[in-house]
């Protein structure tokens, strides 16, 4: 966390990066926890979605 932080303070203040595989790690894991994210969010609607698809079944039935 705190080489992503040192590696975008450093990229604003100059606009270099010299340390390339620690930015591309950076990179990858922001790419990888804002697609966690959404995946996240979908499987939520997912599962609401069934639940409450239970419930109108449940309920439709007495």
């Amino acid at each position: 966390m705190s080489l992503g932080i040192s590696i975008t303070i450093e990229y604003f203040e100059t606009l270099k990066v010299d340390i390339f595989p620690i930015a591309i790690l950076t990179i990858c894991l922001l790419i990888l926890s804002a697609l966690s994210f959404s995946i996240s969010l979908i499987i939520n609607a997912i599962v609401r979605s069934i639940s409450e698809n239970r419930r109108f079944k449940y309920n439709y039935v007495k």
